[in-house]
């Protein structure tokens, strides 16, 4: 992105990036490129930025006291699109459109669509109202913090096409996909949209695959995404993983290598983490871990027509993609760290 904007590549560093991304797609690889649902809002960035001038010019933007709300993320100020708003499709399938004009991804991944801000409620706060102060406590992150219900996100009395923000706030996530999913069924025809996102609702898995979160680099966190990723298979959303190998911290060669192996039968296989973290791709780590992660890996690839059979029933009759062995075996009468890949049984 250029200056962490939306629909934006930096062209100074990155020259080539189109270029690269043709030799990718020679060579049979796809690319999702990550897309956060807010647009930059400070003109001083850019003189002509179209995802603001064209948001504006349609009143897409989410609301407050008659004014567009603001917040901050990585570009700095920036106002949020109303997914929940018709006019916003046509925009979010014309920015997408244009962007891919010079960078064509084949997917997208929506990031910090809770939706995220880096301040509390906006840079201007929020009114003292029953909906940003509730007359409950209110825990975030595990504390009490001052009775606020905007902790992190916009104000709860931010006005939707639909509503209060109150009202639609665990929606918002899935209102992005749903425009997301039929925008890249338009502007990639003949494809099945393939959409990551980080927020989900109930009905979320029709659209979009997920990602468990931002994780850590232990071993207890390789093993809570095994029911992580059983639960939202119940949930409805089968295309789902783990962050391989940990977000945070840095992962050892032997975690990361038994995450690896793991990583290989999540219905979703990606390895990720932070920016602040060491490297953890399987090259980081030399020939020898290589050769490991691909045995893995093209057990993986192996499996893959039946993977592709699994998905299909989940997505025509509501079946799971990895499930306990209890929903095959009626009688259980010991199973440790046991989990199933359809009907295949896979110890782990």
């Amino acid at each position: 992105m250029s200056s962490y904007k939306d629909f934006t590549y930096d062209s100074k560093h990155f020259q080539d990036l189109p270029v690269f991304i043709d030799e990718l797609h020679e060579k049979g690889k796809k690319v999702i490129i990550v897309l956060d649902p807010v647009v930059a809002s400070n003109k001083t960035l850019e003189s002509n930025y179209p995802a603001l001038d064209v948001g504006m010019n349609r009143g897409i933007f989410v609301k407050v006291n008659d004014s567009y709300l603001e917040g901050q993320m990585w570009p700095g100020k920036v106002y949020y699109p109303d997914f929940t708003n018709p006019d916003v499709r046509p925009y979010w399938t014309q920015m997408c459109t244009e962007f891919r004009k010079f960078v064509k991804f084949d997917g997208l991944w929506l990031d910090k669509n809770e939706p995220s801000n880096f301040v509390d409620g906006s840079l201007n706060g929020c009114g003292r109202n029953s909906l940003n102060y509730p007359p409950y406590g209110v825990g975030v992150h595990g504390s009490i913090l001052g009775g606020k219900l905007f902790e992190k996100t916009i104000c709860m009395d931010a006005v939707h096409s639909v509503g209060k923000h109150y009202d639609i706030h665990n929606l918002y996530g899935y209102f992005q996909s749903n425009v997301t999913y039929r925008t890249l069924a338009i502007i990639i025809p003949g494809n099945r949209p393939m959409v990551l996102s980080r927020s989900t609702f109930p009905g979320s898995g029709r659209f979009v695959s997920h990602s468990l979160g931002e994780n850590l680099s232990t071993w207890d966190h390789l093993r809570s995404s095994i029911p992580g990723i059983l639960n939202f298979n119940l949930f409805g959303i089968p295309f789902v993983g783990a962050d391989i190998c940990g977000f945070q911290l840095n992962v050892t060669q032997e975690l990361c290598l038994r995450w690896m192996q793991l990583g290989a039968f999540y219905p979703l296989s990606r390895n990720h983490n932070s920016l602040y973290s060491k490297d953890q791709d399987p090259a980081s780590f030399g020939n020898e871990f290589v050769k490991q992660v691909n045995k893995a890996l093209y057990t993986r690839y192996e499996l893959l027509p039946y993977l592709y059979t699994l998905f299909h029933l989940a997505h025509t009759e509501g079946s799971t993609v990895a499930r306990p062995l209890l929903h095959e075996v009626k009688l259980l009468l010991m199973c440790i760290f046991l989990m199933e890949f359809g009907m295949i049984f896979i110890r782990v």
